[in-house]
Formats: C-alpha cells, structure tokens, sequence
C-alpha cells in the first residue's frame, strides 16, 4: 500500500502578517491603520484603546499594526504626526498675513483659523482632552513637538497687546487657555450642541456665526 505523501505546512510566526498581506501596498496599509487610529484615539483616548480595536476599525489584521509599528505607543506617535502634518497642509499658517496687523487683530485672525480648523477636524481637540487631563511623557511630547508653538504665538501677541495698552492686564495663560479652549472645544461637545439647541456646529453659516460670536465676546463682552 502506497504511503501519502504530505507537504510540510509553513506556517507564519506570530504577530506577523502573511506574505500576501505584505505584498499589498505598504503605504496604502499604514495610512489606512493611522487614520482609524486618530479616529479611535480620539473618540475613547489612549489607556481604553487596543491594537486590535484600531485595527478593526481600518478592516485589518491585528498583525499588521505590530508590523507596521510594533506598539501602541509608537503607533500614538505615528497617528499624532500624521494628523499635525495633515492640518499643516490644509491650513497652512502664513506668517506675512500677521506681520503687519495689530497684536488684537493677529488675536482675531488665529481664533477664526482655529475655530475652522475645529470645525472640520475635531480628533485633534478630542486628543488633546485626553492628553491634557493627566500628566504624563505623552503629553510632555506631545506639548513640546506641535502645541507649545500655537499656544507661545497667542502669548506673544497677548503680551504685545498688553504693552501697547490695548488689551487688560490679566495674566497672559488665562486670555490665551480662554481663547483656544472657545475657538476649538465647542466642536468637541458638538452632538451635544445640536441634543440641546438643535444646531449642527458645521454648518457653514454657524461656523461664521460662532466665530463672529466667540470674537465679540472675547474682545467686547456680553453687556451692551
């Protein structure tokens, strides 16, 4: 009786993907893998997110966030740059623009371009919240490498406005944490915005109502 030859099985090692998944484009792959992980991050913060959460949600295998970015961490790492260098592309800061405006004019310019960024990309002020509520070396990193830069122009121009007389004597941290958390942190409670008043923030005209609205509070007050 002849004997059944059988073929070895070559199985893959652990936590790696597939010769096939590895053919398919890499580039396409680790997009798809940072953009569901600013989605995720942002949606339930960094401690309550998995590998396998994030790579569920770009429709992947859980070996292919490992292979890509072998962490958690890192990955964090990699979706925080993705999205700073995203934003930079679509709104790029144009430093001639405020060059030769007044330091509450400047003010008025960086709140409405904070306010539109918000308004069609809200993960990045969800992060933030995340971020920002405890300490820790993500934070540190994350202040240092991209906010440190927008928070210090704001204080620039308080501080100038302050001098020249045109903006009260308050210390400089409240104007401007008052400033970006209404130019950016309204979008977070968006969903709960429009439960309550029945406002879609992203509509375009209130996103220039809101704007506007923010603007004159800020630089007027509410009593007439």
């Amino acid at each position: 009786m002849n004997k059944i030859q059988t073929v070895p099985v070559k199985r893959k090692r652990p936590g790696r993907p597939s010769k096939s998944e590895q053919l398919g484009n890499p580039d396409t792959s680790r997009e798809r893998l940072l953009a569901a992980a600013i989605k995720v991050f942002a949606e339930y913060g960094y401690s309550a997110v998995s590998t396998s959460q994030i790579a569920k949600e770009a429709g992947m295998a859980q070996s292919m966030v490992h292979y890509h970015f072998r962490t958690k961490e890192r990955l964090w790492k990699a979706a925080i740059d993705h999205l700073m260098r995203d934003l930079g592309r679509r709104f790029p800061v144009a430093r001639d623009e405020l060059k030769d405006l007044d330091p509450v004019s400047q003010l008025k310019v960086m709140i409405r371009r904070f306010i539109k960024m918000s308004s069609i990309e809200v993960n990045l002020a969800r992060i933030v919240v995340h971020e920002g509520t405890s300490p820790s070396a993500r934070l540190r990193w994350f202040a240092k490498t991209y906010l440190l830069p927008g928070f210090e122009e704001f204080d620039s121009a308080v501080a100038i406005g302050i001098e020249a007389g045109l903006i009260k004597d308050l210390p400089i941290y409240t104007i401007t944490q008052t400033m970006i958390a209404a130019s950016s942190m309204t979008y977070c409670v968006g969903p709960l915005v429009k439960e309550i008043h029945c406002v879609d923030l992203r509509d375009k005209e209130r996103i220039d109502e809101l704007s506007d609205t923010i603007l004159d509070i800020i630089f007027h007050g509410i009593l007439k």
